[in-house]
């Protein structure tokens, strides 16, 4: 046993409380959960309903005397004492940081487990090995109303991860002693097939996060754990059982089934920016030697979490990875000989598979390895200093920076013109057959499509028919996914009847596929269910939870008018600043051929389906020959979001343009994330002749086209803010694509002259707190509407655009290290921060807008979900530089390139686009905060904590290394980064096809003559998709 020195100081200081508390029976020095990503704050303590001794514990000698002692048993005495029949619902108090461990097991099995588990269990903890610590501080804290108020307050108050793959990072901080009450928390609720918590449904969870699988679970208390999640949060898991939440709070909650646990890849347990990985110069040397040179302290717990493959190939060039032994692994070893190396044996990277004999050791070192390491703050640190950020934010003031408010909403609530958001909405099935289009290319956004399905209000998997493609990449995986996701739905492998186009691109080619793969669907949907209606949703859809309450209203609609012929979930021109109400609906000429759509089964059977085309199945929906001038109906906000780009982005016959259009039109569309259920009204009013009516004169206050005043020049809609205007086009293309670019709408336009969104060629959009229609020219509503047709000049659009935000919206800068989610929260209106508002925000000129000149004395393009923001945060203030990988550190000199105190930056890497739960130590960020629907609860303020990674002056290739990323590879396709190999080779350069290269192929584009070449401090080649004027490129808000 290895025990710390404050061990007996630590009983000493609870056992007045045991005695003075009677809902605590017993005191622990060994956390089973205090392993070391988890455990860091010395004064820490928590409750568990499960005896957590077997080393060093304390009871009270009476209740020792006459209620354990006569009912001993005669074996596994510690599984006894974890009996709930023993515990009475009391509970044992225990250190985050253990205070003993285990020194060493032998080869008998104990209660716990077999020996090889738990050594790797003991290596894994962490035991304080430094001076006494008081915890007078905290033991009021860990009273037993004291600690459940917290621990339900933390649990309600947490951010719900809805998603595995939405799951935080570990961020790093200057210190992590304050009480973990003051921190943000995220919290994770699963839930088991059956009854109770079964081993197999906990080992699932366990498995995901690397704790314990014993049962029962370790450290749970009253049905939810808490854990430290990097040096600045907290991590609730939280079981489907639990008294912490509430009764009327279970409705809707987003419970993950355990084997959600199983099939997603685990996270990175450590906080990354601490991952060290040797240089080869370092070689030889001990992780203790290389932490030490950094300030920092290794702890050999936290070894054990990067002692596996995956996590060796994040940071090494990894030729291939095997087990081995050894106290100084996990690590790179070199080719031992040129013979070796000349056989192309590469470098080998070694995994430490006998913690039992040889635990990892920070001491250890190999002549002939390098260390991967893992390099913390001293679990004794002390939090940074209140004047420290005095004087930075006074340094800040003194540039220009002041946080608040800088725009005020032109709509004080939220809108609703024809309907009502519901607070309490009701879970109506839909009897509708819904078609799940799985083309098995990626089984990540396929597990998102069917979250998002099995989450959504109405959903009866009943009513499911669900269609994999025979020859996708991810194929089996997926079929294995939807058979889990989906037992009683019926799921087809479609099989290639008919060869796709040959020789032409990827994209054509990935587009024949597709189109013979959805007619093939809708063939055997409409022969084995008969039903008026068909919903189709494709793979990667995200649906919002009340998608198919949406779909369930609008149905008989679709029935009762033939003039409606679609009904789609997804708004093509609902770009963040044009919509605002969930109430709205749209009629439009254009088919919303994506994500998730619904058309009338006879229309498909006797017109669609006899002249379906080989290729590009959405043009041929949108031509109006098939369309025969009936509409669709579109929301104002959409209903549905994609989960990530086209797989087809790798296609070397793409134009830089093709690339970002994705980013450009699809990341910036509002949708109604937040799920709220809204009615919608009444419905007449989207009939043929009543719609058109509605849209000429009697849209709700006189917001209808013959409302509208003349804009006479796009110069003109730079200083409107309220009332009705319509713009008027001519209908050349090239007129659009003018008004298209000044509108950041795509320049696209189908050979009808039908643009996406419009209605009878006219596109309705809210244009801040007013209402702009754009007209062409030939549009017959104009004369509808008594409307004279003078088309508006295009020689005086400025060159300066304006910046396009919601009338909902407010702008506000945040306070130092704040994200916009807490910003936005803690405005009076309960305001809520969405991410596509942020990306109209990216841009110097907004920046210099509402912050001030002054504010921006230099702005610059980088890298980071964090921004827009300004610089308010000296490294010099900050009390330690943050550290990188060693291979990259000494490189880009990240404290020397630092931008100072006043400068700007925006970010122009949007395949990372900003998110409002970013925030960063040194930054107040600009953020865009929309009035909340009435009666809808405020946005949780607790999102998140600042990271501390190094901020850089300059945008450059060396900056995007990634080691997570498959060799060589780089480029949009793998979010406009770089792979390890390729910083190790030099290849700078990245080719139409997504590789790293040297050659005149991999830097030159057609789009782009790069006269540098193969350069570490300049992009050149046609993968790359940032936003930087050496590529034409700019940022969306100043497109």
């Amino acid at each position: 046993m290895e025990a710390a020195p404050d061990m007996l100081y630590f009983f000493a200081q609870l056992e007045p409380l045991m005695h003075k508390d009677p809902s605590l029976w017993c005191v622990s020095a060994r956390n089973e959960l205090g392993l070391g990503p988890y455990a860091s704050d010395l004064s820490g303590l928590t409750r568990t309903d499960v005896f957590a001794g077997s080393l060093a514990w304390m009871l009270p000698a009476e209740l020792f005397r006459t209620e354990i002692l006569p009912r001993w048993p005669e074996k596994d005495w510690a599984q006894h004492l974890r009996s709930p029949a023993v515990s009475r619902g009391r509970q044992c108090i225990v250190p985050e940081v253990s205070r003993v461990r285990h020194l060493g097991r032998d080869t008998r099995q104990d209660s716990a487990g077999a020996p090889e588990s738990r050594a790797r269990q003991d290596a894994g903890l962490l035991v304080a090995s430094r001076q006494p610590t008081f915890l007078g501080k905290v033991l009021p804290q860990i009273e037993d109303e004291a600690f459940r108020s917290a621990m339900r307050a933390g649990v309600l108050g947490a951010t719900v991860v809805k998603d595995l793959s939405e799951m935080p990072v570990m961020m790093e901080g200057s210190t992590t002693v304050w009480p973990w009450q003051n921190l943000p928390g995220y919290r994770v609720d699963f839930a088991c097939m059956s009854e109770g918590l079964p081993p197999e449904c906990w080992r699932m969870v366990a498995g995901y996060f690397k704790l314990p699988e014993a049962v029962p679970p370790r450290g749970f208390y009253q049905g939810a754990l808490r854990l430290r999640w990097g040096a600045t949060a907290v991590l609730f898991i939280v079981a489907e059982k639990t008294s912490l939440i509430p009764a009327q709070d279970l409705q809707g909650r987003v419970l993950l089934p355990a084997k959600d646990f199983h099939l997603s890849p685990p996270p990175l347990l450590a906080v990354r920016e601490n991952v060290v990985a040797a240089a080869v110069q370092d070689a030889g040397r001990s992780c203790k030697s290389m932490c030490e040179s950094m300030g920092k302290v290794c702890y050999p717990a936290d070894l054990l979490f990067v002692n596996d493959c995956t996590m060796l190939r994040q940071f090494f060039n990894c030729g291939r990875c095997e087990a081995s032994s050894g106290t100084a692994l996990p690590a790179l070893r070199a080719p031992r000989e040129r013979k070796e190396e000349r056989r192309g044996a590469g470098s080998i990277c070694l995994t430490n598979s006998d913690v039992l004999q040889h635990p990892p050791s920070c001491h250890a070192a190999d002549s002939d390895k390098q260390r991967l390491c893992v390099c913390r703050e001293e679990l004794s640190a002390a939090p940074l200093k209140p004047a420290v950020r005095e004087r930075a934010e006074a340094t800040a003031e003194a540039a220009g920076w002041k946080p608040g408010l800088r725009r005020m909403a032109l709509h004080a609530k939220g809108l609703q013109s024809f309907g009502t958001v519901v607070s309490a909405p009701k879970a109506n099935s839909m009897h509708v057959p819904v078609v799940l289009v799985a083309v098995g290319h990626s089984v990540a956004a396929l597990n998102a499509t069917s979250r998002a399905l099995r989450a959504a209000r109405g959903f009866d998997p009943s009513q499911l028919q669900i269609f994999l493609a025979c020859c996708g990449a991810q194929v089996e995986p997926s079929r294995q996914l939807l058979q889990e996701d989906f037992p009683e739905a019926a799921l087809t492998v479609q099989a290639q009847t008919k060869p796709v186009l040959r020789g032409r691109s990827k994209t054509l080619h990935d587009s024949a596929r597709e189109t013979q793969h959805l007619r093939e669907v809708l063939t055997a949907a409409l022969s084995t269910r008969n039903s008026s209606s068909l919903l189709v949703v494709h793979e990667g859809a995200q649906l919002s939870s009340d998608a198919i309450g949406f779909f369930s209203q609008l149905g008989p609609l679709m029935d009762q008018d033939p003039s409606i012929w679609c009904i789609g979930a997804w708004n093509d021109a609902g770009l963040a600043p044009y919509v605002a109400d969930l109430s709205v609906l749209l009629r439009t000429d254009w088919h919303p051929a994506k994500l998730a759509w619904m058309m009338r089964a006879q229309v498909l059977r006797q017109e669609i389906l006899p002249s379906w085309p080989d290729a590009e199945w959405e043009r041929f929906l949108r031509r109006n020959e098939v369309r025969l001038d009936r509409q669709c109906i579109v929301p104002e906000v959409s209903r549905c979001y994609p989960y990530g780009p086209p797989q087809s982005m790798d296609d070397p016959s793409l134009r830089r343009s093709d690339r970002t259009a994705f980013d450009d039109f699809m990341r910036p569309v509002l949708w109604n994330k937040e799920g709220e259920e809204v009615q919608l009204g009444e419905l007449d009013r989207m009939k043929d002749r009543a719609y058109e009516k509605l849209f000429l004169e009697t849209w709700p206050n006189d917001e209808g086209l013959a409302h509208s005043r003349a804009v006479a020049s796009f110069r003109d809609l730079l200083d409107l803010e309220t009332g009705t205007h319509h713009i008027i086009l001519d209908e050349q293309s090239s007129g659009w694509a003018k008004a298209a670019h000044f509108l950041r709408l795509p320049e696209r336009m189908e050979k009808d002259q039908t643009i996406p969104g419009s209605y009878q060629n006219v596109l309705r959009l809210r244009w801040g707190g007013a209402v702009l229609y754009v007209v062409f020219k030939g549009s017959k509503l104009l004369s509808a509407a008594g409307i004279r047709s003078n088309v508006s000049g295009f020689q005086d659009i400025p060159r300066q655009r304006p910046v396009l935000l919601a009338g909902v919206a407010s702008v506000v800068v945040s306070r130092l290290g704040a994200s916009c989610a807490a910003t936005c929260s803690e405005l009076e209106t309960g305001a809520r921060c969405h991410d596509p508002d942020l990306m109209f925000l990216n841009a110097c000129s907004a920046l210099r807008h509402f912050m001030g000149h002054e504010a921006c004395g230099e702005c610059i393009a980088g890298d980071g979900q964090e921004y827009p923001s300004v610089v308010l945060f000296d490294t010099q203030l900050s009390g330690s530089a943050p550290h990188f990988n060693a291979k990259v550190r000494n490189k880009l000199f990240f404290e020397e390139h630092s931008p100072p105190v006043g400068t700007c930056i925006w970010n122009a890497n949007l395949a990372f686009p900003p998110r409002c739960d970013a925030a960063h130590r040194r930054l107040a960020r600009l953020c865009a905060c929309r009035v909340a629907a009435t009666n809808l609860p405020a946005q949780a303020a607790d999102l998140s904590k600042p990271s501390a990674r190094p901020i850089v002056r300059n945008l450059v290739p060396v900056g995007q290394v990634d080691a997570s990323l498959p060799p060589e590879r780089c480029g949009a396709a793998f979010g406009n980064r770089l792979a390890a190999d390729c910083l190790v080779n030099k290849f700078w350069c990245c080719s139409a096809g997504m590789w790293c290269g040297a050659s005149k192929q991999h830097c030159v584009s057609p789009d782009h003559e790069c006269r540098v070449g193969n350069s570490q401090t300049h992009f050149c080649g046609a993968g790359w998709t940032l936003r930087l004027g050496t590529f034409g490129l700019t940022s969306l808000a100043d497109r």
